[in-house]
């Protein structure tokens, strides 16, 4: 019987691979991403049915957004089996310089962005899909190293990711009781486009994860069995290993 899957932030990236390699495996996969008679809005649905999965339209940033989406998905599949919350942001435009002072950025539209899609995505995904969930049904997030440690260049960023690592600790004991749970994956740098292009630059190109190894890992976290943990990415076929 196959498993329903949603994921965020589903049109691109990391999103994408991880829409691609569920339906490889067999699930019925319903992509959330923005949508819009613009043309961008436009490409991002076709990216998400071309890699097989059902397009949602859903702004992660509102309460109200996920209500209609959840509603959607639920009324046409039933129970969700897995939710990857994904979707995510850097409070700096990918072509904007890494070496000034980031406390500036604070004053712009981007701060504001940041939080919201980071954390309100992962808290409001949370809160309408917890109902929704079957039973042993796993919600996994994808947080970030800058969860664990410092991200001079883009502290906000680096909050965010904070915020979701303590929220999925935090949750976890409560979603376990429901005999559902919710953990998180801090990736390292993924060969995306939300990496800034001087950071892209100045490192090696196999700095950054593949998305489809690390959609892997991340199916992998949704498949543990405990509630409440962070992990991390390891470069053979365990995946995954446990943040003490």
């Amino acid at each position: 019987m196959s498993r329903i899957a949603i994921v965020t932030g589903a049109a691109s990236g990391l999103g994408k691979a991880l829409v691609t390699l569920l339906v490889e495996r067999g699930d019925i996969v319903f992509g959330f991403d923005l949508a819009g008679l613009d043309p961008a809005g436009n490409e991002r649905r076709a990216a998400v049915e071309a890699a097989g999965a059902a397009f949602v339209a859903c702004d992660v940033t509102s309460l109200d957004a996920w209500n209609t989406a959840a509603s959607f998905v639920t009324a046409r599949a039933g129970e969700v089996d897995f939710a990857f919350l994904n979707a995510g942001v850097m409070t700096r435009s990918p072509s904007q310089p890494i070496d000034d002072d980031p406390v500036a950025l604070a004053a712009g539209n981007g701060y504001r962005k940041v939080f919201a899609v980071n954390v309100d995505g992962v808290v409001f995904g949370t809160t309408v899909l917890a109902p929704y969930l079957a039973l042993n049904g796993s919600i996994a997030v994808t947080a970030s190293t800058a969860a664990l440690g410092p991200l001079p260049f883009d502290p906000y960023y680096a909050a965010t990711k904070h915020a979701v690592a303590g929220y999925v600790k935090s949750a976890g004991p409560v979603f376990a009781s429901r005999g559902q749970r919710i953990n998180a994956l801090c990736p390292g740098g993924i060969d995306t486009n939300i990496v800034p292009d001087p950071l892209r630059a100045s490192m090696p190109a196999t700095t950054f994860r593949a998305p489809r190894d690390v959609a892997r890992a991340l199916v992998a976290v949704s498949e543990h069995d405990g509630s409440g943990s962070l992990f991390t990415l390891t470069d053979d076929d365990a995946l995954i290993a446990p943040v003490n």
